[in-house]
């Protein structure tokens, strides 16, 4: 050893080199015991940065003559006993290799004691080798056909099915090829051809797909572009783009006029493109295309550091691959029904189109409106059978909400992909708590490598508490490097890149952005690797783990910002003023604050409207904060951290105290207080949610604590409390009917129990739906539940002007809308007397009813239906809760499933209570009418309470020929819990329960 070094010494100083390595920290510690008689343990702390060799072994000191040195963080042990080194780890292969780093250090420190101890490379030429040998994405053999061709092929093999969804609309694979083909055939006759741009300003709806897979196979580049966005970012993305042609779902000429377009770009509407292709030909086929998988297939925009977005031009190869990889991994087939509902310029859009359609499956355009209302879409999810969504982390925990208010999950669902943001342990222990036995899938990628490179398989919580990123997918290289692309030892810390078929082609018109980013691939000759920025380490298991960024991009909501665009426009509006912006909140609560130095003092309001003119929404801060000047560090940079800290809590700078007026105005504040994590008393009428700190997906949670009293576009619409508070109070256009499929042979209107929603009949739907009939599941108003105790008389809930007559007014209203004919009318349990209201309405309309299903609901003769509602009142709010309790009880055994709400929420114990005296009191005062003429079956489960005589003579004054049914081995709930024999007593009403000739 060269002096002053011994071989103790020696040892722990290559060992913290080697610890400092593996954690990417210069500040080291390691736990330091004696072996020569002196057991204690003892700290060892060193600062590496700029550290010598020698100037470690100042700093260590005399280091005893045997060593064991411990590291929890990696489960590993290195003792010197002697001259005889020897390491422990968690494996054989880590400890081969931590011997070979130690034997590395120590040749550094011996080769020149003088140098710095954090240069020199650990890793050594074998382990290069074997890093670039196995921990490379699977090498899969990719489909012959590039993925607008194979979609083509599907069309002519299976052309009736069914392939798209759009609302009430479903298109064949004829269908859609005819519709994109015409698109391809009226591109080409435009003169559009392989490689030009074509620009898509629309929002996400069929004729959207449609285009994009026209736009694909007509071998032009796919570029879309959100008409929400301020006109002159749409025209900055237009020429960043290249695009010859703008296709527009809105009014080509006012478009055209918005963006004031140079010559050379022509604006198009896709209605008058599909239609005077249409015109010109109904059966002109689209002109061959010979795509290469070297062809662009497409651009998608993302947020700049400089100011300007960048324009990422994305290959065929790439989208072939990851198509495949995303199929693969979330056991996609020809069953499959995917849920569209990224937003089109997210880079996960494109999957999410192209995946079902490449397995023969179906896409469901999800409806923008859908999506920001938690629960209509988790009854789209159960009424279009979805067997796969993707999601980004904030929008699942608010899924979680929902599904745990339910009790159960959308029957079909087999797997859920989650992107665009850090997946949280506690965030995939809330769901496998609440949904056990559907997988998550851990998506992360960039735009530029398209779209996801890892996935990470869950089907449990992660048993050490962090979610990893994944292993590469299929034919993607993946390293860790340094920051001069040298691999990193196995474990250690560093820059992600990536290689392979999922690079893409660069930048469009920006070659300086490209050549950064875009590099040569030291390792295979002639490829291409991406620099992410991004910063992980390999795990022991060969997946990757995500650690942080290297510069201030960010991502919020699934949505990719660069802090320093903001910064940069937001220099602009302030007049070349200091300004920074900031993350305020994690997770779900993320959101943006910027702070302005400017003098004299100008309305924040200023630079939010001239922000909002040239960036998309998602980049205008949710907060704006004046300061006399920016804080700074001790290097002179922005100190972000005490901005972050010196934003004022909510009501911190009020000079008046807070009024609210209404009690709609109070309701709403213990909403928005709960979410936001303030007191009411913090918010005033005249406050605005995002001035509060408010996000999208806060707004999601304001939606569903109030059970959908108002609607997420309800916050644009009406931005302060005191105007939304007005919309709290007139729900009535909320839809009440859910439709589960379509109808071919017939439907069936479904009126759920006390306390339960349309989606408790979606496990019979399913079973219906082979039989080509569609259920037609019922909500109940919202706002009629009461505020206050019921009254002793019922008024408001029986009789013609009573909740079930104003709710049946509403349902027929909507079925008869949806083409409902000569339906089924289903009542379960306290839903009997909404079904008794619903016959009676759709009579009252000359709608004739083909039966009436009386779900488990005894009625008995006056004096004892007297006696029942007279308990119901006086046991209150007790009786309420504790059969609210017993039901879900039953709906929570193994196998079962439910949909009766959270117990602890007093909004629901009152709406359980209102159904079933809404139930008791219409029906006694009904009684007194004429007699329901249709066919009736009364059903019973066989292990439900038996009803005797006296349960069921009620129904007979009222139904005269009620025919009485046992549901074998069922119990109270076998709509849900005994689907099969549900769907067969409807089945059992006839050889068909389609309209009559």
């Amino acid at each position: 050893m060269p002096p002053p070094f011994d071989l103790p010494s020696a040892v722990l100083a290559a060992h913290l080199r080697v610890a400092g390595e593996l954690s990417g920290d210069d500040l080291v510690e390691v736990e330091a015991e004696g072996t020569d008689g002196d057991s204690s343990t003892t700290t060892v702390a060193v600062d590496l940065a700029g550290a010598t060799w020698r100037d470690l072994h100042h700093q260590l000191g005399p280091v005893a003559g045997a060593l064991r040195l411990a590291d929890a963080r990696r489960a590993t042990t290195v003792t010197l006993d002697g001259d005889e080194l020897t390491v422990h780890a968690d494996s054989g292969d880590a400890a081969v290799r931590l011997v070979g780093y130690h034997e590395a250090a120590l040749g550094l420190l011996v080769d020149d004691p003088d140098a710095d101890a954090s240069a020199g490379r650990l890793i050594d030429a074998a382990e290069e080798a074997w890093q670039q040998r196995t921990l490379h994405g699977a090498s899969v053999p990719v489909d012959d056909l590039l993925v607008p061709d194979r979609i083509v092929a599907n069309c002519a093999r299976l052309g009736p099915s069914p392939a798209l969804v759009d609302g009430a609309r479903t298109w064949s694979y004829a269908d859609v090829e005819a519709a994109s083909g015409r698109v391809s055939a009226a591109l080409a006759a435009g003169g559009v051809g392989r490689g030009d741009v074509v620009a898509v300003v629309s929002e996400r709806h069929a004729d959207w797909v449609l285009v994009l897979l026209g736009v694909l196979r007509s071998g032009a580049v796919y570029c879309p572009i959100d008409p929400r966005f301020p006109a002159e970012r749409i025209r900055q993305m237009v020429v960043r783009s290249g695009a010859r042609v703008v296709l527009t779902d809105t009014r080509g000429d006012d478009l055209a006029a918005r963006l004031a377009l140079a010559d050379g770009h022509r604006v198009e509407t896709m209605a008058a493109l599909l239609a005077a292709a249409a015109d010109a030909d109904a059966d002109a086929a689209a002109p061959p295309v010979d795509l290469r998988p070297d062809d662009a297939a497409y651009i998608f925009f993302t947020s700049g550091s400089t100011g300007q977005p960048k324009a990422s031009l994305l290959g065929h190869d790439g989208m072939r691959n990851h198509v495949a990889a995303k199929i693969a991994d979330l056991g996609m087939g020809a069953d499959a029904r995917l849920a569209q509902v990224a937003p089109q310029c997210f880079d996960i859009s494109i999957w999410q189109v192209l995946a079902p359609l490449v397995t023969g499956g179906v896409v469901v355009v999800v409806p923008q409106d859908v999506v920001t209302d938690v629960s209509r879409f988790v009854d789209l999810l159960d009424r279009e059978r979805i067997t796969v969504v993707q999601v980004v982390p904030s929008y699942l925990d608010v899924v979680i909400d929902e599904l745990t208010r339910r009790g159960r999950a959308p029957a079909a669902l087999r797997a859920v992909s989650v992107t665009g943001e850090a997946l949280l342990p506690d965030l995939v222990e809330r769901w496998f708590a609440t949904v056990p036995d559907v997988p998550l899938l851990n998506a992360y990628g960039l735009t530029e490598t398209s779209d996801d490179t890892c996935h990470q398989l869950l089907g449990a919580p992660p048993a050490d508490g962090v979610v990893p990123l994944g292993r590469p997918v299929q034919n993607v290289t993946a390293y860790v490097v340094d920051a001069d692309l040298r691999l990193v030892p196995f474990g250690a810390p560093g820059e992600l890149v990536f290689g392979g078929v999922c690079v893409g082609l660069g930048y469009c018109g920006d070659p300086e952005r490209t050549a950064a980013a875009f590099v040569p691939d030291p390792f295979v000759p002639g490829g291409t690797l991406y620099r992410t920025g991004d910063f992980g380490r390999w795990r022991p298991d060969g997946a990757l783990e995500f650690f942080g960024r290297r510069d201030s991009q960010i991502k919020i909501n699934g949505h990719r910002i660069e802090i320093g665009e903001i910064e940069a426009n937001l220099r602009v509006a302030a007049d070349d003023s200091d300004c920074a912006v900031v993350v305020l909140g994690r997770g779900p609560a993320a959101r943006l604050a910027a702070f302005v130095a400017a003098a004299p003092h100008r309305p924040l309001a200023r630079y939010r409207a001239a922000l909002a003119d040239v960036v998309p929404p998602h980049l205008v801060p949710s907060e704006f904060h004046w300061v006399d000047r920016l804080p700074l560090t001790d290097n002179g940079k922005v100190d972000r951290v005490t901005l972050a800290t010196a934003a004022a809590p909510v009501g911190a700078n009020r000079t008046t105290p807070p009024r609210l007026v209404t009690p709609a105005e109070r309701l709403l504040a213990q909403a928005w207080a709960a979410v936001l994590g303030c007191g009411p008393d913090d918010i005033d009428r005249d406050d605005a949610f995002t001035a509060l700190g408010g996000t999208s997906v806060a707004a999601l949670r304001v939606v569903a604590r109030l059970d959908g009293r108002v609607r997420a576009e309800d916050f644009l619409r009406a931005p302060t409390l005191a105007e939304l508070a007005t919309r709290l109070t007139h729900t009535g256009d909320r839809p009440l009917v859910h439709a589960f499929g379509e109808a071919a042979a017939g439907d069936v209107i479904a009126c759920p129990y006390a306390g339960g929603t349309a989606a408790a009949f979606a496990p019979m739907a399913a079973a219906l739906h082979a039989h080509g009939i569609r259920v037609l599941g019922c909500d109940r108003p919202a706002d009629d539940v009461p505020a206050d105790d019921v009254p002793a008389d019922g008024a408001g809930l029986g009789g013609t002007d009573g909740v079930l007559t104003r709710t049946a007014h509403r349902i027929v209203d909507e079925a008869a809308h949806l083409g409902v004919r000569e339906p089924v009318v289903w009542g379960h349990s306290a839903g009997a007397a909404l079904a008794i209201a619903v016959c009676d309405e759709l009579a009252r309309r000359a709608i004739p009813v083909r039966a009436l299903v009386i779900g488990a609901f005894a009625l008995p003769a006056d004096a004892r239906l007297d006696t029942r509602i007279e308990q119901w009142h006086e046991g209150g709010a007790e009786l309420a809760r504790a059969d609210l309790e017993a039901e879900l009880a039953a709906l929570t055994e193994p196998g079962a499933s439910g949909d009766i709400g959270d117990l602890l929420d007093e909004r629901a114990v009152r709406r359980y209570r209102r159904d079933v005296l809404a139930a008791l009191h219409y029906l006694r005062e009904r009684r007194v009418g004429p007699a329901v003429r249709v066919p009736a079956v009364l059903a019973v489960g066989e292990r439900d309470h038996p009803l005797g005589p006296d349960d069921r003579r009620g129904w007979l004054d009222l139904v005269p020929g009620i025919r009485h049914v046992r549901v074998p081995d069922a119990d109270h709930y076998f709509v849900q819990t005994a689907p099969h024999a549900a769907a067969q007593i409807v089945l059992d009403l006839g050889a068909t329960i389609g309209p009559r000739a």
